[in-house]
């Protein structure tokens, strides 16, 4: 690096960054906040996610590319709804020379935090291949009662 030029740091996450958390809690603010926590080892594994939320559900799909529904577990618990599981190497690399592999592997844990309009009790999950699908209806919307004043 030239000794003139300065290293700039930011603490400021780029408000155009659509692939920041921060970011991406702010879009589901109002029923879902996709917290996550990771396994942080260097290269393991971190299934990439889709949310998708509608008027009447959020939608989430894992790729999990090479796993299959036994290596994965869903567990809804009081701080939302935990993805977990381990995608494992098949076969060692024995033999001798180079070996390059860009492949992760490792357990993996990830959290998704439930606001009060998810229905806990209607979740379901669907895997099929290398995809997990999970469905989260919203509870539905109470109208709005006038109450008579006597």
């Amino acid at each position: 690096m030239n000794k003139h030029m300065k290293m700039i740091q930011s603490n400021r996450p780029l408000m155009m960054d659509v692939f920041h958390p921060q970011f991406v809690n702010r879009f589901f603010e109002g029923v879902f906040d996709p917290e996550i926590s990771t396994v942080s080892a260097k290269g393991a594994f971190r299934p990439a996610v889709e949310v998708l939320q509608t008027e009447n559900a959020i939608h989430l799909a894992l790729a999990l590319p090479g796993m299959k529904k036994e290596d994965v577990k869903i567990e809804l618990n009081n701080e939302g709804l935990q993805v977990s599981g381990e995608r494992k190497r098949e076969s060692q690399v024995e033999e001798k020379g180079r070996f390059y592999s860009e492949m992760a592997y490792g357990k993996f844990s990830r959290l998704f935090t439930l606001k009060e309009e998810a229905n806990r009790d209607k979740i379901t999950a669907e895997f099929s291949e290398g995809l997990l699908n999970i469905h989260i209806p919203l509870k539905e919307k109470e109208a709005v009662k006038a109450i008579e004043i006597r």
